[in-house]
């Protein structure tokens, strides 16, 4: 979860990436479609937004755009820690 101060080209880039894994992985969802319309709307928000918008947990993200409403990481969880290993974020 970045603070303003940490809202890098490098944590966007990852943040949407875990998100795409997610989807991909955990959710079976191929539509980027959605999730290239939610990274550029949320690009174009003020920087102050942006920081707001990125504390939300990737699983929850993923989860909306995929339509699921459920984010039990006692189901998801396993699969959801591998990949936040893989790109390194702090849970």
């Amino acid at each position: 979860m970045p603070t303003l101060g940490e809202l890098s080209p490098a944590v966007v880039r990852d943040y949407w990436q875990i998100v795409r894994s997610i989807l991909q992985e955990i959710f079976q969802w191929s539509e980027i479609r959605g999730y290239q319309d939610l990274q550029i709307e949320i690009s174009n928000l003020p920087i102050e937004e942006q920081a707001i918008f990125y504390h939300a947990d990737p699983l929850d993200v993923a989860a909306d755009l995929a339509g699921a409403g459920n984010t039990d990481l006692s189901i998801y969880g396993p699969r959801y820690d591998e990949i936040l290993k893989r790109y390194k974020w702090r849970i």
